[in-house]
């Protein structure tokens, strides 16, 4: 969601017909640079040998990752290798899971959290301590980033869905700008490659603000829509010192 950097999204107003009053906008962000044939093989080769050397217990942390990520359908592939904890085993918690690797883009992302654990009596749900993810890259000379975080998590494999809580961050930084979009808690659903928040949102970066009572990224389609009132506000850019000098 690239509120951070130039050009601005564009915003426009949706009309859900007659009767209908409640506010809605929809962000239209550019669209995700698609994987070639070539760096899916690799991505591949890459996943086969993950699944042989990584601890499976990085748990649903790499699901985390889906708020920046590439493809939906190799991004749930890539996230689904991690779902098990030893059920078998004693200690059925994992203390501060660190892993670093590659995007399907070949871009550097870490993921990390103080700690995960397996709920013994379901199984299939695994708690998180401080999920966070994070991922850079640069852009020419122009380096760009992307973390998010959240105090809690649950990550649910049976349903595919992981639930972010308490203090839910997200940060993109390109350059010396930073947008940051902050919610009380939201939900990624793997199977529809959605992110969902329902208890307000808000964000604010050098570029103006968004706030809005709900809001959906859609990540396979690039947009962002925002619910139940909606306000955006974008700031124009501020003039260079070059610009202002051939005014005088």
């Amino acid at each position: 969601m690239d509120f951070a950097g130039s050009p601005a999204p564009s915003t426009r107003d949706v009309d859900d017909g007659p009767g209908e009053t409640q506010s809605r906008s929809v962000l239209m962000v550019p669209d995700v640079e698609r994987l070639k044939p070539a760096e899916a093989q690799r991505h591949t080769r890459i996943v086969r040998h993950l699944r042989l050397a990584v601890p499976a217990a990085a748990a649903g942390l790499l699901a985390t990752y889906v708020f920046s990520a590439t493809p939906p359908q190799i991004d749930r592939e890539f996230a689904l290798q991690f779902t098990q904890i030893d059920t078998e085993s004693d200690d059925m918690r994992l203390e501060r899971p660190r892993y670093m690797g590659e995007d399907l883009s070949g871009l550097p992302f870490e993921v990390s959290a103080a700690a995960a654990q397996r709920n013994p009596n379901s199984p299939d749900r695994i708690l998180l301590e401080n999920p966070e993810a994070m991922r850079a890259r640069a852009r020419g000379d122009t380096s760009e980033s992307m973390r998010v975080k959240a105090r809690d998590g649950l990550y649910d494999t049976a349903r595919d869905q992981i639930d972010l809580t308490n203090d839910v961050q997200m940060q993109h930084s390109i350059g010396g700008s930073d947008f940051t979009i902050n919610t009380d808690a939201a939900a990624v659903d793997l199977k529809s490659n959605t992110i969902t928040s329902t208890t307000g949102i808000s964000g604010q970066g050098e570029r103006g603000t968004v706030a809005a009572d709900s809001a959906t990224a859609y990540q396979g389609e690039g947009r962002l829509v925002l619910e139940g009132n909606v306000r955006v506000r974008l700031n124009p850019k501020s003039e260079t010192a070059e610009q202002k000098s051939d005014l005088r």
